[in-house]
């Protein structure tokens, strides 16, 4: 048997329920016209093919379908649908199979989301103006040593223990037509 012979035999039966494409069609056909082997396992498929259906059209023949429907709406009636306790095992099983990877991802996400909000939202609360003690080594408290008012327009802060002066200047000038001053 030559090379095309074995691609032929390979598109045969797709050849007989014409599920063939147009060229594979053509194809098989010339092939046929030229090769007796070819062509005689065509014609034993056939033959094959026409005994089976006359078998099956004889024993369908035989059956008595009479009532066939509503027999089998009877029965879909007499059948009680599942207690709620089975549906719902056999939904969460469904869920855990098929949307594994989402429910995998979603539980990876609240695992995250809990390491970082956790220790962010377990901090003890304290009054306002004490250092956080989560900062180790550093000191937060101000005292303003002493404070001048050098005029209406200036404020003068001095705070010894870091070594800091803050000098507050004002503009009422510009702050009547505005909510607030400006701070330097």
């Amino acid at each position: 048997m030559s090379e095309s012979c074995n691609k032929i035999q390979h598109l045969i039966e797709s050849y007989l329920d014409e599920e063939l494409s147009k060229s594979n069609q053509e194809k098989v056909e010339r092939h046929i016209n030229s090769c007796e082997s070819c062509r005689l396992t065509l014609e034993a498929l056939k033959l094959q093919g026409d005994l089976l259906r006359e078998q099956v059209k004889s024993q369908a023949d035989q059956v008595d379908f009479t009532g066939f429907e509503d027999r089998v709406l009877a029965r879909i009636r007499e059948e009680k649908p599942p207690a709620f306790t089975e549906r719902a095992r056999a939904w969460v099983r469904e869920a855990a199979y098929y949307y594994r990877a989402i429910w995998i991802t979603s539980l990876a996400t609240a695992v995250l989301l809990l390491a970082i909000l956790v220790p962010l939202l377990s901090g003890e609360s304290r009054p306002a103006g004490e250092p956080d003690a989560r900062v180790a080594g550093v000191d937060n408290q101000v005292i303003i040593d002493s404070m001048e008012y050098a005029g209406q327009r200036s404020m003068i802060f001095t705070v010894s223990k870091n070594n800091t002066t803050v000098i507050w200047l004002y503009d009422f000038d510009r702050a009547k037509g505005q909510d607030e001053g400006d701070g330097i």
